[in-house]
């Protein structure tokens, strides 16, 4: 997911050189990714996560039929 955000700022600045703020953020981005290599996933990092991914696609799903039910 960092490196998808790499990718974007990437191409971000290919478009505009002088974009200082996706240089700055490129900078960050790839000093977190590289701290995350450092530390090892564990299998609570993982099921963190996919519940994490589970709770947005939930709350998407929320905001959707809240809306429907307020269209009619």
């Amino acid at each position: 997911m960092i490196q998808e955000a790499i990718n974007t700022y990437r191409s971000i600045l290919s478009a505009d050189p002088g974009d200082e703020a996706a240089a700055k953020r490129i900078k960050e981005l790839i000093a977190l990714a590289e701290a995350e290599a450092d530390t090892p996933i564990t299998s609570e990092d993982i099921i963190r996560e996919r519940k994490k991914r589970m709770l947005g696609i939930l709350e998407g799903w929320l905001d959707r039929i809240q809306e429907s039910s307020h269209a009619r």
